[in-house]
């Protein structure tokens, strides 16, 4: 829906408005007049080009532009990531600290595992002890 106050602009003569409204008026006007013959290819070239300016500041086009943008700068920060991965593994004095790391994340993960270990041992021993009990119990001799 066109703007009412952008209209009431116009009809007030606004030059800012006028020269909002003006190329979208005549624009259509020119092409259909070039094409008729009556006026110069120049007056098309330049309703066209008029045209595409207005198609390229749509926002449909701007945020297709603007995803492309953001498309492009996330791979462009996982390439760094990835650089910067292999120049950490890379690098001579990174390679100490990474060997130490990875001692470290084994026996965190051995300490882990030995954990676990106990835990599932214990869930064994509690799930016997309560057979062991439902056994007891079902032998039990019911008082009437």
């Amino acid at each position: 829906m066109p703007d009412q106050r952008l209209f009431a602009s116009v009809a007030e003569g606004d030059p800012a408005a006028v020269a909002t409204v003006a190329p979208h008026t005549l624009a259509p006007g020119v092409l259909v007049a070039s094409m008729a013959g009556i006026l110069p290819a120049v007056g098309a070239l330049i309703a066209i080009i008029f045209y595409l300016v207005q198609l390229w500041e749509s926002s449909t086009v701007q945020k297709w532009v603007s995803a492309r943008r953001l498309r492009r700068i996330a791979k462009a920060k996982v390439e760094l990531a990835r650089l910067e991965a292999l120049e950490l593994v890379a690098h001579p004095d990174n390679r100490v600290a990474l060997a130490i790391a990875q001692r470290i994340a084994a026996q965190v993960a051995e300490q882990a595992a030995l954990t676990a270990r106990h835990v599932l041992d214990q869930a064994d021993v509690d799930r016997e002890a309560q057979k062991q009990k439902m056994i007891l119990a079902a032998s039990k001799p019911v008082a009437t």
